[in-house]
C-alpha cells in the first residue's frame, strides 16, 4: 500500500493518523506500507529531509504499538527521488513473489512481511531518469 502524503502540508501528520484510522476500520491497517511523501520541491531548505528514504514510527490508531514504516520523500514535479521510489517498488515486487513462490502461489506474504521487504540502506540511484514525466 502506498500512503502518499503530502508534505508541504503543516498538518500531515494528523492526515496520517485519519488515514491510518480509516485503514484499521476496512482491516487494512496490517498491510505492508510505504509513506511517500510527496512535494519536496515545495518544502524551504531547512524542511528537506536530510536522507530520501528512511523509517518512521506511526502511531496505531487504535492505541497499540506505533508501527515502523518505511518512508521515501519526492517530487512528482521535479521528479527528484522518483527513480528511488521505482528501486523501492521493485524490491517490493521481488520479495512479494518470492513470498508467493514460497507460500505455494497463494498470494501470502512472509509471516513477518515488513522485515522480509526492508530495503536496508539504499542510495538514489544517479542514473539519468528513463521514466521522465
Amino acid at each position: 500500500l502506498l500512503h502518499v502524503v503530502d508534505a508541504s502540508n503543516e498538518g500531515h501528520l494528523e492526515q496520517i493518523a485519519q488515514v491510518g484510522q480509516v485503514l484499521a476500520e476496512i482491516g487494512a491497517d496490517e498491510l505492508p506500507q510505504v509513506l511517500v511523501y510527496n512535494k519536496l520541491d515545495a518544502l524551504s531548505e531547512p524542511r528537506r529531509p536530510q536522507q530520501l528514504h528512511d523509517w518512521a514510527q506511526v502511531a496505531d490508531p487504535q492505541g497499540g504499538v506505533p508501527r515502523s514504516l518505511e518512508r521515501v520523500f519526492l517530487s512528482a514535479r521535479s521528479g527528484e527521488g522518483l527513480a528511488l521510489l521505482r528501486q523501492l517498488l521493485l524490491r517490493h515486487a521481488r520479495a512479494w513473489s518470492e513470498a508467493d513462490r514460497t507460500h505455494g502461489g497463494h498470494g501470502q506474504s512472509p509471516s513477518d512481511g515488513d522485515r522480509a521487504l526492508r530495503l536496508g540502506t539504499m542510495a538514489p540511484s544517479e542514473e539519468e531518469n528513463p521514466y521522465p514525466l
